[in-house]
């Protein structure tokens, strides 16, 4: 027979057995309910968008000396109709707000993507496939194709148009990528995150966000971001290595021309790019090395970048600073920089610790003859490398698009885990 008090034991053994299923369990019903509320509102936003897109006056492409000649014409002839390639700017503005208004709450996009292409056939068939993409930024960045390198091909003559039986138009697509953050509890996650404010050797203070293992390995990496520099997306990233217990430190490259103060989501970064430079960015990169070995503790430090930075972590692998290896996404391994960083093909023999390189085989700017001189070059060398081209990715796979190549952004995440993990690319 149980004693009351055997009894209250049982009950509290119980209790400790059924309460983590029961958090697992609520928790999985409340991330289920905000990712069905997540999605609808993201719905609704690019509806808003492509309708803002679609009715604004502000991008009947007035700027396109193509459509200057023949626009009262047009107009006059189909009053609203849309013939004309946009102005791309107007559009950014009036879709970025649209998208932004109608989800407010859901905290920064990735990307919104805007697709324009005129159809050939009747108006109204959504079937044709846009076929000119202009990658547009909540920053106010450009991130994919510059209004001057735009082509209209099927609206070469919009006057023309008018002869048709079935005039066309302009079809306008609008796509959100956001990440989505469940809030169910991730096994590891971070100890502390946070944003600090570092000092270089040159006196330069620049902003840097630090994510702390919770259960740290010994390993730390320091982040070297694309030209959009301290971006969500970084911070975000920081926050993955710790949550794989790696503690890590993620990089802004803009103190010097502007400061370390919030910017606000229209900070245009293109603007300050052109202003920096290779003894400025390496100083920058070592202080936070230091802040890592310091304060972190870090046993075995390595370091990964992304375009401009990536070729920056492939050049720091010769910055004397221990590393135990260095791991470049899509970094241009050769040619000139206009921040006067040397080529990392032509110092490989400089490199003191292994080099994972990741590129994207479908990269128009980075092609197969660079990644193999880059090779060539680690080879001679006598560099312990391994270099990884991802068939059909293009340029930024595993940050700006990792959602449309999510199958390659997986493998290649899985790849930088295992070199940190066994100190072998």
């Amino acid at each position: 027979m149980l004693t009351r008090r055997a009894t209250q034991g049982q009950s509290l053994v119980e209790f400790a057995l059924v309460f983590p299923i029961f958090m697992l369990m609520f928790f999985g019903v409340v991330d289920g309910a905000r990712l069905v509320y997540t999605n609808s509102q993201l719905a609704q936003a690019a509806r808003e968008g492509a309708r803002v897109a679609a009715v604004e006056a502000s991008w009947m492409g007035k700027s396109d000396p193509r459509c200057v000649a023949s626009e009262s014409l047009i107009t006059s002839a189909r009053p609203g109709a849309h013939v004309c390639p946009a102005d791309e700017f107007a559009l950014k503005a009036d879709v970025v707000a649209a998208v932004q208004r109608m989800a407010v709450g859901l905290g920064p996009f990735s990307n919104v993507n805007v697709f324009l292409a005129c159809d050939s056939g009747d108006p109204g068939d959504a079937t044709a496939t846009p076929t000119i993409p202009a990658d547009l930024a909540p920053t106010g960045a450009w991130t994919e194709t510059g209004a001057t390198a735009v082509t209209y091909p099927s609206c070469a003559d919009p006057a023309g148009i008018l002869a048709a039986p079935n005039a066309p138009k302009q079809l306008v697509s609008v796509r959100i990528t956001y990440q989505y953050t469940p809030i169910t509890p991730i096994a590891g996650g971070a100890l502390d995150a946070h944003e600090i404010a570092l000092e270089a050797a040159d006196g330069n203070r620049f902003a840097a966000f630090v994510a702390r293992a919770a259960e740290p390995t010994g390993a730390g990496i320091v982040i070297l971001p694309d030209v959009r520099g301290l971006h969500a997306y970084y911070r975000e990233l920081a926050m993955r290595f710790a949550e794989h217990g790696i503690d890590a430190i993620a990089i802004d490259y803009f103190g010097r021309t502007a400061g370390i103060g919030d910017r606000g989501p229209d900070f245009a970064s293109q603007e300050h790019v052109p202003l920096t430079t290779f003894e400025g960015l390496r100083a920058d990169a070592t202080a936070a090395a230091a802040y890592l070995r310091t304060t972190a503790g870090a046993e075995r430090l390595f370091a990964t970048g992304f375009c401009m930075g990536g070729r920056l972590t492939f050049l720091a692998a010769g910055f004397g600073l221990g590393l135990a290896g260095v791991i470049g996404f899509y970094g241009w391994p050769t040619g000139p920089a206009k921040n006067g960083s040397p080529a990392p093909a032509e110092v490989a023999d400089t490199f003191a610790c292994p080099v994972l390189a990741i590129f994207g085989g479908a990269d128009a700017g980075i092609g197969p003859d660079a990644v193999a001189t880059f090779e060539a070059a680690l080879a001679e060398a006598g560099v312990v490398h391994r270099v990884t081209t991802y068939a059909n990715a293009p340029h930024s796979f595993f940050d700006r698009k990792a959602t449309d190549f999510a199958d390659a952004s997986a493998l290649a995440w899985d790849e930088v885990l295992r070199f940190i993990g066994t100190g072998k690319p």
